[in-house]
């Protein structure tokens, strides 16, 4: 079975650093590239001591190293422009920033069916924003009114 090649958005944020750090860990996917907000250097060491490309250019990044796959941990408005960006190569996305609008999602799924490549949409990842949610679920019921902003 061939390696999955993963290129990661936002890689040095809190998301990012623990997906570089699972990815690490699997036999079947191999990191191919990170990008980062702030230029770091060129290369991101991970936790086996494998160095990977690393740039602030996303587009320069697919083309370097062809990802079959890009993992986005950016904010919505990063994350949107990783989506246009990644269609003109047809790679597909898991994207897991939250904040995305109706209007963003309506606009992914229409690039995806045009471009013919997949995106998993998968916001609130981070642990906080799992336990808000349940916490909000617990306290529904006692408020006419509740809002997790």
């Amino acid at each position: 079975m061939a390696t999955i090649k993963v290129l990661i958005n936002g890689a040095t944020g809190k998301m990012g650093q623990e997906t570089v750090r699972a990815i690490s860990e699997e036999k079947d996917i191999t990191l191919v590239g990170a990008t980062c907000r702030a230029n770091r250097g060129s290369l991101l060491k991970t936790i086996s001591g494998e160095e990977v490309p690393l740039s602030t250019n996303l587009k320069a990044l697919i083309e370097h190293t062809n990802p079959d796959v890009i993992v986005d941990f950016t904010n919505a408005t990063t994350c949107m422009e990783a989506v246009r960006t990644a269609s003109a190569y047809s790679t597909n996305l898991v994207l897991g920033a939250s904040g995305l609008t109706s209007e963003d999602i309506s606009a992914i799924r229409a690039l995806t069916n045009q471009k013919s490549f997949g995106a998993i949409i998968a916001p609130n990842f981070a642990l906080g924003a799992v336990i808000l949610k349940k916490l909000a679920e617990q306290a529904a019921p006692y408020f006419e009114y509740l809002d997790i902003v």
